[in-house]
C-alpha cells in the first residue's frame, strides 16, 4: 500500500521493430484509472549479428547490496556510505527512481557474440557510461565479461552496479551500455543500449 507493486506479463512479439507498449489501470474502488507507455525496439536476432536486450535497474542500500553480493559496486563519484535505510520507494524496476548514495543494479542480456573456435567462448569486453544534462559525467573502463557457467553462450546475462554519489545533482539521467565483440567484423562489433533514471533528494 505505501510503495505499490510490479506487475509483470508477458507479450509474445511475433516480429522485430519498434513499437510502443501502453498500459491502462482502474481502479475498482475509486474508478480512477491510470495509464502509461513506453517506445520498445526488438532486434531482429536472427540476423546473427551483437544485439543487446533493454536493460533492467534496480535500487538498493549499499548494505543490502553487500548482503547478497561478493563484488563492490562501481563507485561513480566520491561520497559517504549511504544510510542503512530501507530502500526507498520508487528504486524498482518501474519508476526507476533513485536516492543519492543507494546501489543502482542493472542487467542485460547480449546476443550473437561469436564464438572463439578454439576455446569456444566470447571474446566480450563491456563499459558502462553515465550522461546528465547531455554531458557525460561518468566513462568506466572497458571491462573483459567472463562467460563461464554461462548455459547459453548466444544469450549471456551480464549484471553490475553502481554507487551513486551523495554529492550528485537531483535530476535525469542517462545509463548506457557499450559492448565490444573482439571477434566480430568491424562493422558489427559494437553494440549499445541505454536507459533514462532520475536521481531524487
Amino acid at each position: 500500500m505505501k510503495d505499490g507493486f510490479t506487475y509483470n506479463l508477458t507479450v509474445p512479439i511475433k516480429k522485430p521493430g519498434a513499437y510502443q507498449l501502453r498500459t491502462a489501470l482502474r481502479d475498482g474502488v475509486s474508478d480512477r484509472v491510470g495509464a502509461a507507455s513506453q517506445f520498445i525496439e526488438v532486434p531482429d536476432i536472427k540476423k546473427n549479428r551483437l544485439v543487446i536486450s533493454g536493460i533492467l535497474l534496480k535500487g538498493t542500500t549499499l548494505q543490502n547490496f553487500n548482503k547478497s553480493s561478493s563484488g563492490a559496486p562501481t563507485e561513480i563519484s566520491a561520497s559517504d556510505d549511504p544510510s542503512d535505510e530501507e530502500t526507498p520507494p520508487g528504486a524498482g524496476v518501474a519508476l526507476r527512481h533513485f536516492a543519492r548514495g543507494m546501489v543502482m543494479e542493472f542487467g542485460y542480456v547480449i546476443y550473437n557474440a561469436q564464438l572463439n573456435k578454439s576455446t569456444g567462448t566470447p571474446q566480450v569486453q563491456t563499459q558502462v557510461r553515465l550522461f546528465h544534462n547531455g554531458q557525460q559525467v561518468f566513462t568506466g573502463g572497458e571491462k573483459p565479461f567472463d562467460a563461464t557457467n554461462q548455459p547459453d553462450l548466444k544469450r549471456v546475462a551480464v549484471g553490475g552496479a553502481m554507487q551513486l554519489g551523495k554529492e550528485m545533482e537531483p535530476g535525469e539521467y542517462v545509463l548506457q551500455i557499450v559492448v565490444t565483440d573482439l571477434l566480430a567484423k568491424e562493422k558489427h562489433r559494437v553494440a549499445t543500449q541505454w536507459i533514462d533514471f532520475e536521481i531524487v533528494k
